[in-house]
């Protein structure tokens, strides 16, 4: 409970929370009275107010006063499926859905939104659709055999799941709730399971980090897209409303904006002043959807500063309060969970030998950063035109991260051999770092390379650290070899939302999960 007042920006209400006892258990239950009791202060109630509604799906905090998890209780007999596969089975909801407190992104529903919606929903029993499937009960024996469900099955139950229904999406499409539900299902029945393996909500673009929507993504949506694809069949369509209803985001700049922008375009000293107007210009940043680091360089010169690594960290507090330092400390217990995820890989083996050497934390991060992606390794490919896919190798991926250079005279061909490459691959080149020395025991520079700005760095953790938060600092994109990775270190170290799933990273995703449960 502690944690997510921090994640709201609320830790005031901390202390209050604590002496009413209010746990993360009994926080659904909260009726719009207890709320004005705990929070008298209005401004501070409206933000806990949003958070809330975000939290749970946009419920009301009243509608738990008369309908919990526990009493709910409404019938789907008849509901009839039409389906071709197996014959669905009537359930009750209250016994099917049930939601861990890991798994807040699934909603809750009033009675009334129940009652019209199960009219056409085709509500199922899921262990009795996998037992009565030809391949639906190898998914529950190998469950029961290594309490964790490999890809392969996964995406055996998913098919199964999404064949069943197959009609009822063609003809109404699957909705928000009704993925909620199908997932609950999963989660319920397969406890190592996470909720972002199979359905990972649309995100506005106003809600969105870096200001672009994003589709709802998830084995469930990816397999629900395919049949219908291949069946050739069209789904039925929302009614979109034309652009013209949509007023247009019109940001605004006072005259103490354009001083503050002068300033840091013509200053670098006093650097406290610099600090206080790049902190006055944050909503400016904020409003460019310019993507490419060139271009964001140019706007914002002070970036070439060597103290701009401060500036970096100002803006990501702005934009993820309280996670600033959440990779310092953070970083091994990651790295040795990725290996326990991957059953203690046999690529580990290799780099171990100088890890038990006495050897000074650059070292250790940098052995962990060059091989993380053989642990880790890309699976995908990217379209570069006329027919032809640029599958990503491994070393690809690790160069995207970091670049070892043996002697200081191979740093600028190290960079251009990035550039290069990027350009054949119809790619940017994004933030990467760089260090240097003969051999990884006896790091002497570190690098971060932002296009054609280069950072200077004693400690390797800190670069690190610095590299990632300018991604969303300069709003670049993840390199698309390493992205897997990089969307890991967000989602499991800084805790961010996770973008996007890629299938061959859930595993180490639920692993994390079920640690923190």
């Amino acid at each position: 409970m502690e944690e997510l007042l921090r994640q709201w920006d609320l830790s005031k209400l901390i202390e209050v929370f604590q002496d009413n006892e209010i746990t993360i258990e009994i926080l659904p239950k909260l009726t719009d009275s207890y709320i004005k009791e705990l929070i008298p202060n209005i401004g501070m109630r409206v933000r806990f107010m949003e958070n809330f509604k975000k939290y749970f799906g946009n419920a009301e905090p009243s509608f738990y006063q008369n309908n919990t998890l526990d009493n709910i209780d409404i019938s789907f007999s008849d509901i009839l499926s039409e389906s071709n596969s197996t014959a669905s089975v009537s359930t009750n909801i209250s016994s099917e859905v049930l939601i861990p407190i890991e798994n807040r992104e699934i909603s809750l529903h009033s009675r009334e939104q129940l009652d019209s919606y199960r009219i056409v929903f085709p509500e199922f029993d899921l262990r009795t659709l996998l037992i009565t499937s030809p391949l639906g009960n190898s998914v529950l024996t190998f469950y029961d055999a290594n309490k964790i469900l490999d890809n392969t099955r996964r995406n055996r139950m998913v098919d199964i799941i999404m064949k069943h229904m197959f009609k009822y999406h063609v003809t109404h499409r699957l909705k928000h709730e009704d993925y909620n539900i199908i997932t609950a299902k999963i989660i319920t029945l397969f406890l190592t399971e996470a909720t972002q393996t199979y359905y990972i909500p649309s995100v506005k673009k106003k809600d969105s980090f870096n200001r672009n929507s994003i589709a709802a993504r998830g084995k469930l949506v990816d397999k629900a897209r395919n049949l219908v694809h291949r069946s050739g069949v069209s789904t039925r369509k929302r009614k979109i409303g034309s652009s013209s209803e949509v007023p247009a985001k019109i940001t605004t700049f006072t005259e103490e904006d354009v001083e503050s922008q002068r300033f840091l375009r013509t200053r670098s000293e006093p650097w406290e002043e610099i600090v206080q107007h790049w902190n006055k210009t944050f909503h400016l940043r904020r409003s460019e959807s310019e993507r490419s680091l060139s271009l964001f360089l140019t706007k914002w010169p002070i970036l070439e500063d060597p103290r701009a690594d401060t500036l970096i960290d100002c803006d990501f507090d702005r934009l993820f309060p309280n996670r600033g330092l959440h990779f310092f400390g953070n970083w091994h217990n990651f790295f040795d969970g990725v290996i326990v995820a991957r059953k203690g890989s046999n690529r580990y083996d290799e780099i171990e030998e100088i890890l038990e050497e006495d050897v000074n934390e650059n070292c250790k991060l940098a052995v962990h950063l060059l091989n993380i992606a053989k642990l880790v390794p890309p699976k995908g490919r990217k379209s570069i035109g006329k027919g032809k896919f640029w599958k990503f190798t491994v070393q690809e991926c690790t160069d995207s991260i970091i670049c070892h250079a043996k002697n200081p005279s191979d740093i600028p061909e190290i960079v251009e051999v990035q550039k290069k490459s990027a350009l054949a691959k119809s790619v940017m080149v994004q933030p990467y770092l760089i260090v240097e020395g003969h051999d990884v025991r006896d790091i002497k520079n570190i690098y971060i390379v932002i296009d054609s700005v280069r950072y200077h760095f004693a400690s390797l953790t800190k670069a690190f650290d610095v590299c990632f938060k300018a991604f969303h600092v300069f709003n670049a994109e993840y390199p698309p070899q390493s992205e897997h990775i990089w969307q890991l270190i967000a989602h499991i170290i800084y805790k961010l939302p996770l973008e996007k799933t890629t299938s061959y990273i859930m595993d180490i995703v639920a692993h994390f999960q079920s640690e923190n449960r």
